[in-house]
């Protein structure tokens, strides 16, 4: 490795601790960061690996070794502002508590002095610290969307006090929060001058959130409350610009509080709602702020532009870039016309070197922009753990680390259909480009390498991820496509449970669509989930996985090593050429030029075939990870199972990780004229899931299943799924004709499967004949009849009359009558009976026995219990044991007969 790729010899304990101490790797405790001292066993799993350690090193190795980039004074170079995470959208527009408890404060103050009678009644609350803290907390509780506790505000009503509300707001975040005191102070006084009192559960406010967005929390939240009733009757504003600065949005809030019958005051302007020249006001005032904002952004864009010219910072300076003092010819600083020192954009030192390195991973490593974000992640590079994939998509394609700074790219326009501002790309010839070859630290072909190689990446990408699948609202959704048209398959009916999906270009009849039809999203769900429990997620599918796994991998262990080295000169061979050639053609003219380009292009493609032989040699020669564990990996089936049943989004990504894409396709189903049945085909990878579940959870065979999953070890297998409501007619009608050929009988199947006899005998013509039966209520007959069937109100006394007193039906039948006043006829005392059964009916059945229905004695149970007795003390004769019982001989010995 040469020294153009940052290596080097391994590194001392006084080098590590020194490079620790560059900051770029943080050195606190569990920061994923190296230690003076620290051994192996305190790294992070993901360091521990072989890969990961080389990286590390050459990361650290990289820091120490690299030179210093640019000719600035370290002196003047101000520090970066520290990262922080983005404020959660429910926050936006809160402040620190300390301002809420300010404000809180002075409103408390503010009132008692302007409210002395409310203040010696107690019914306004005095300053303490229990107080504010309860005040601060109900006004974030609002601000978030919730509601106002109506029940404090009764206090208020009783003592017939007309209530309004408040609404304050600044714009910029620079500006001092005490201008929302001053506003609630204003509006407080107006109220008070008009007769109104403003309670603490109605003052809304938005701090540093521009007024030119309709979407502020605080603004949105108290335009609701003017939509409620009896709660507030006028609204107080400091001036009617506060509200917003978009004059059609002033126009939808007087509207509003004209339907609600709300008024509407600006307490310093004097503007009032109810006055009949108000609509003639909001006119001019919309006229006057529409002319205001339009100069300011001129003034603010030509200012812009002046300062984009003069290497001025505008914003935050890209990774790697700092703000400097500027100084004169003679080394004074340059102050601008109020005095401040004015500051140029300049090279950061510290965080060039990881910009370096994040180039040189991604274009001489080969590695991903994912592994890098997630490298950054685990040494927290900056101090900072927040490293994303986009967020390294966008430092590789920043022109600014090639000279070229680049302003009035891009413009915000409002969308009056979304009601949004949507970012918009000004055309080429409005962009302001400026030059700076002493702020360039990548070379220009590194910059350019991995420009190219983001456009292929994004070229080979998938298409952009559907709304679907970014948050599925079903578990299948974003996850199944038409095979006749290759399109997604969306919901066509979203009402509850009777969801419908469909392909829309079938469902109207545009392209040639085939698939024509919409299924319900239970079938589908149903159907699906059934083949993944019963044939996908199961310990034998596992078994069988791991055993080819590790076949592979026991196999690919013993495949011997390719040289590399001849790749890898001769790639270095030809990239000096190219270097030479782009040095000569920088002094050539135009002709000349343009024979350096073709040559460095077939060079180029030369050296791109040789990458690509060099990627397949280093992919045949990395080391083999260990073998899968198949307990371990049984375990991860459980895992998978309790995902599915997580939430819709969360459980339809698992879902899409194991099936991929599924595709739909129809076929008609015979025997009817409507409808159709669909087929579902899809590739299931059971590999992806796992290293899914395994790399969240950080399992110790997460790196075997990586690898896996990237090598090319098995196809796997097309499979079908038929997706249709199989009814029960359909499920039961071939295994009661097996039955019935078998010797059983139509009442014996309908005791043995809990059903009326009709019933039955509509499956089992079905079976025979193929015949449909007329049902609907999902294959029973309609019934008119409500409540507990007859069967089972009767099912426990026709148990104990048949099994313990031995009767017949008749007598059961008499018995029902007589004592519960029911009628029922035999065959529904015989069903009552085989409920209560019918276990043992249905394996008898299924034997192809008779079924034991009982047995009824014209005899009492206690005679036959006598008679048992004396048989079993073999003390008499049947012919005595008969006359002491006072029945028949031929009775005695059918008992003896019994009880053998």
């Amino acid at each position: 490795m040469t020294n153009n790729d940052f290596g080097a010899k391994p590194l001392t304990q006084l080098e590590l601790a020194s490079s620790a101490s560059t900051g770029l790797i943080s050195s606190k405790p569990g920061s994923g960061g190296h230690q003076q001292g620290q051994n192996r066993d305190n790294l992070p799993r993901e360091l521990r690996s072989k890969t990961w350690q080389v990286y590390l090193v050459l990361l650290l190795t990289f820091f120490l070794l690299a030179a210093t980039v640019g000719h600035n004074d370290t002196a003047d170079l101000l520090p970066r502002a520290k990262r922080r995470r983005r404020r959660a959208q429910k926050d936006r527009g809160l402040p620190a508590d300390e301002e809420l408890l300010a404000l809180a404060k002075s409103y408390l103050q503010w009132q008692h002095k302007l409210w002395p009678e409310l203040s010696r009644k107690g019914k306004i609350s005095k300053c303490t610290s229990a107080i504010l803290t309860e005040m601060v907390a109900d006004l974030k509780h609002r601000h978030r969307g919730g509601s106002v506790n109506v029940t404090t505000l009764e206090v208020f009503h009783k003592l017939k006090l007309k209530l309004a509300g408040s609404y304050c707001r600044f714009s910029c975040d620079r500006s001092d929060p005490t201008s929302i005191i001053d506003q609630l102070t204003n509006t407080l006084t107006k109220a008070k001058e008009r007769g109104y009192f403003i309670p603490w559960e109605l003052v809304y406010c938005d701090y540093a959130v521009s007024g030119l967005t309709a979407s502020r929390l605080g603004y949105t939240s108290y335009k609701n409350l003017l939509s409620a009733k009896d709660v507030l009757s006028a609204t107080f504003i400091d001036d009617f610009t506060r509200a917003s600065r978009e004059e059609l949005e002033w126009w939808k809030l007087a509207a509003l509080s004209k339907f609600h019958r709300k008024s509407l005051y600006g307490a310093s302007d004097g503007f009032d709602l109810d006055d009949a020249n108000s609509e003639v006001m909001i006119t001019v005032y919309g006229l006057l702020s529409r002319l205001f904002i339009k100069q300011l952004r001129q003034k603010v864009k030509r200012g812009m532009g002046g300062a984009h010219r003069r290497r001025h910072v505008l914003g935050r300076p890209p990774l790697g870039f700092t703000r400097s003092r500027l100084r004169d010819e003679s080394g004074h600083l340059v102050r601008d016309s109020q005095g401040t020192p004015v500051n140029v954009i300049a090279i950061e030192p510290r965080t060039s070197k990881l910009v370096r390195l994040i180039f040189w991973l991604f274009v001489k490593k080969l590695k991903s922009a994912y592994e890098i974000a997630q490298f950054l992640n685990l040494v927290s590079a900056d101090d900072w753990n927040g490293w994303t994939e986009s967020g390294i998509k966008k430092i590789l394609s920043n022109h600014a680390y090639r000279g070229l700074f680049i302003w009035n790219k891009t413009r915000k326009e409002y969308n009056p259909e979304t009601e949004r501002d949507e970012v918009m790309r000004n055309p080429h010839k409005e962009w302001v480009i400026q030059r700076h070859r002493d702020l360039a630290f990548i070379p220009k072909q590194r910059f350019l390498a991995a420009y190219w190689r983001l456009k292929q990446t994004r070229r080979k990408s998938p298409t952009k991820r559907s709304r679907n699948q970014l948050s599925a609202s079903t578990l299948f959704s974003g996850t199944l496509f038409c095979a006749s048209c290759d399109q997604e398959l969306k919901l066509i009916r979203s009402a509850g449970k009777y969801q419908q999906i469909a392909c829309m270009n079938g469902s109207f009849r545009v392209h040639g669509c085939q698939l024509t039809t919409s299924k319900s999203v239970r079938i589908i769900e149903k159907c699906l989930l059934k083949y993944m429990l019963d044939v996908l997620l199961t310990e034998e599918a596992v078994e069988t996985l791991v055993s080819r796994a590790n076949k592979y991998l026991a196999s690919q262990s013993l495949k011997p090593r390719q040289n590399d080295k001849r790749f890898k000169k001769s790639i270095e061979e030809k990239q000096a050429k190219i270097d030479k050639l782009v040095r000569l053609s920088e002094d050539a003219d135009d002709d000349l030029c343009q024979g350096y380009k073709r040559r460095i292009l077939a060079i180029q493609n030369e050296v791109n075939q040789l990458k690509e032989k060099l990627r397949e040699i280093r992919k045949h020669n990395a080391s083999v990870p260990p073998l899968l564990d198949t307990p371990q990996v049984k375990e991860y089936l459980k895992e998978a199972r309790v995902l599915l049943n997580q939430d819709i989004p969360v459980a339809a990504a698992a879902i899409r990780a194991l099936t991929g894409n599924i595709t739909i396709s129809q076929e008609p189903i015979p025997g009817r004229k409507t409808g159709a049945r669909w087929i579902a085909k899809f590739r299931p990878d059971l590999v992806s899931l796992l290293r899914r579940l395994a790399r969240d959870q950080n399992y110790p065979d997460s790196i075997t299943l990586e690898y896996l999953s990237n090598a090319n070890w098995t196809i796997p297998e097309m499979v079908e799924v038929p997706l249709e409501h199989i009814t029960q007619y359909q499920k039961l009608g071939p295994k009661f004709a097996e039955l019935f050929r078998q010797g059983a009988r139509v009442q014996e199947l309908a005791d043995s499967f809990g059903m009326p006899w009709k019933q039955a005998k509509e499956i089992l013509d079905f079976g025979l004949t193929g015949k449909l039966p007329r049902w609907t209520n999902n294959g029973r007959p309609e019934s008119k009849k409500r409540g507990q069937a007859k069967h089972l109100v009767i099912q426990d006394d026709v148990v104990r009359l048949r099994d313990e007193e031995l009767r017949s039906i008749l007598k059961i039948k008499s018995w029902l009558l007589k004592n519960r006043d029911i009628e029922v006829s035999e065959s529904t005392i015989r069903r009552a009976y085989a409920e209560a059964h019918k276990d043992e009916i249905h394996n008898a059945v299924m034997k192809g026995e008779t079924p034991n229905r009982g047995r009824s004695r014209r005899i009492s149970r206690e005679t036959i219990q006598m008679i048992r007795k004396l048989l079993v003390e073999g003390k008499l004769t049947a012919r005595e044991i008969a006359r002491k019982a006072g029945v028949s001989s031929q009775t005695v010995e059918r008992e003896r007969k019994l009880l053998k």
